[in-house]
């Protein structure tokens, strides 16, 4: 290496040579001067003598690469190996790293074969094992994955690049320790999945494809009102399970009864839990005549598997009077 300097106008070059040397055995060893002209003149070094004993030899590289693998982790996993077509599942990457990191870059994945829908992570740090080892760890990502046909199903891992800070065991000008950025790339372990199809035994023949543990309940905001005015009937599906893939259950209506097409006000949250909520349709009902009318029941059918059973739902009925000036006894 060369390096100029220039001090009060004066001008000054230096030309660094450097050689790694690695003894073959143990011993004496001098290496003779090194010598070089300048100007006419020769000027050499010194000779230097070396002593090499016997020592231990690491058995790990020590490469930044090598440091890096040691330190630095990304793991996937599944909060079910095992489970039914429709049936929710939570994927997590969590890295694990004793280094500092920063730039982390996500590559693209895709999940071929399940309806995927990322889940807000918070990016926190914690103190967690990793292999028996204490580590920082995060959660880079975290999705929730509802399976599409039956089978073995094996997600690639995720790609992760990252530029992690090695300590160097040097100090710079103010005596601070050093370290050396390395970009490095990580990749999960790939996750293996078993999904079931859904029995055919006891399927109902009108299956509403809902996989989880269900209730179902139908609501009125009044039970007596006047002709030409109005009234709300709610249906309301809640639990856990595959919701947001659901249809709410269909309605049959009074034809002297006119009904409004529905309000959707569905809650359906996704987290680490799985998938929670609730679907909710709410129809404003004006009666256009007087009367004692009732109100349709209304089903709702679903696989559970946990009993590994299906489940039918049936609401109790409802009845609303309709009154008002225009009732005539006459």
């Amino acid at each position: 290496s060369s390096s100029t300097s220039i001090v009060n106008g004066v001008m000054s070059q230096q030309l660094t040579y450097t050689y790694v040397l690695k003894p073959k055995k143990t011993g004496v060893f001098t290496i003779l001067p090194a010598s070089i002209k300048s100007k006419g003149n020769t000027i050499g070094t010194q000779p230097i003598t070396i002593y090499v004993e016997k020592g231990s030899v690491s058995k790990k590289p020590n490469t930044v690469y090598d440091i890096v693998a040691r330190k630095v982790h990304l793991v996937a996993k599944v909060n079910k190996s095992k489970c039914y077509v429709g049936e929710p599942l939570v994927l997590t990457y969590q890295l694990y790293f004793n280094l500092n990191i920063r730039n982390i870059s996500q590559n693209s994945i895709k999940y071929s074969s399940f309806w995927a829908n990322d889940i807000d992570v918070d990016g926190n740090t914690i103190k967690a094992k990793y292999k028996n080892e204490d580590y920082n760890s995060v959660i880079i990502k975290q999705i929730v994955l509802i399976p599409q046909k039956p089978g073995t199903q094996t997600i690639k891992g995720l790609s992760l690049d990252v530029v992690a800070s090695v300590p160097t065991n040097k100090r710079d000008f103010f005596n601070m320790m050093t370290s050396e950025s390395v970009n490095y790339t990580l990749n999960s372990n790939n996750i293996v999945i078993d999904i079931l199809e859904l029995p055919s035994e006891g399927r109902p023949r009108d299956f509403s494809g809902a996989v989880g543990d269900f209730s179902l309940k139908t609501k009125i905001d009044k039970d007596s009102i006047n002709v030409n005015e109005s009234f709300v009937f709610g249906v309301e599906v809640s639990g856990s399970g595959n919701l947001n893939l659901l249809t709410s259950p269909s309605v049959d209506f009074d034809d002297a009864l006119e009904v409004f097409d529905p309000k959707n006000s569905d809650n359906i949250n996704m987290s680490s839990r799985g998938v929670r909520g609730y679907k909710k349709e709410e129809y404003i009902i004006v009666p256009r005549n007087r009367g004692v009318y009732s109100l349709p029941t209304v089903d709702f059918n679903f696989f559970n598997p946990q009993t590994k059973e299906y489940v039918v739902l049936n609401t109790t009925q409802k009845t609303i009077k309709v009154g008002g000036a225009r009732f005539d006894n006459g």
